[in-house]
């Protein structure tokens, strides 16, 4: 393996901006090499040369992996080795559920695109914004090209960790549908449609 990796972790990360190059790796793979490490003979912890071996996946596939699951604080690079962090581990014993909510944390904690887009979501009264906006944004700091490629990433991982959704046909980005349903339940109740509580009196016509 020639590809050369950062070390440190969740606990040594470097503080990222809007504009990092998020690497170019699925949550499904990120997923698949945190088993691998975790699984006989690594136990936790391999060695780059003898995990690329192992998986036969290309240098730069793996460079993308590692750093994701790096900036995530799911795993560690340490002189050659890749090893699972406590979160990492947590990630692996977890069920889907658990698995999705463990990358949802991590994500909003770790990566200032996806918790930008989710408060932009958040503060917007119908939950809706146009990929547009974020992607001229990115524009500042990034290509044309590479812009629409960190943009496509994040929204495959907030995606997958169900902190936003995205329709591909119009473009737009929005909160996950339960989500928007409990928000104007929340508004429904701030305008004083909650029925009064026992002994109360409805409010005058």
């Amino acid at each position: 393996m020639t590809a050369h990796v950062r070390g440190g972790g969740a606990g040594a990360q470097e503080q990222l901006t809007l504009g990092y190059r998020l690497p170019d790796a699925t949550p499904g793979r990120m997923a698949g090499l945190l088993e691998t490490v975790a699984e006989s003979p690594f136990n936790g912890r391999a060695d780059l040369p003898q995990l690329a071996e192992e998986t036969e996946l290309e240098d730069d596939v793996l460079f993308h992996l590692f750093e994701a699951l790096r900036v995530l604080g799911l795993a560690r690079i340490v002189t050659g080795d890749i090893f699972l962090t406590p979160l990492g581990q947590s990630f692996v014993e977890a069920d889907e559920a658990g698995r999705k909510a463990l990358f949802a944390e991590s994500l909003l904690r770790n990566i200032p695109l996806a918790a930008h887009i989710r408060k932009v979501l958040d503060e917007r009264r119908d939950h809706r914004a146009p990929e547009d906006r974020f992607l001229q944004e990115l524009q500042d700091y990034l290509t044309d090209d590479e812009a629409e490629r960190v943009l496509e990433t994040a929204i495959t991982w907030g995606r997958y960790a169900e902190i936003f959704d995205y329709d591909y046909n119009s473009g737009v980005l929005m909160l996950p549908e339960e989500e928007e349903e409990d928000e104007d339940e929340d508004e429904g109740r701030d305008d004083g449609d909650t029925p009064p509580r026992d002994g109360g009196t409805q409010p005058a016509a």
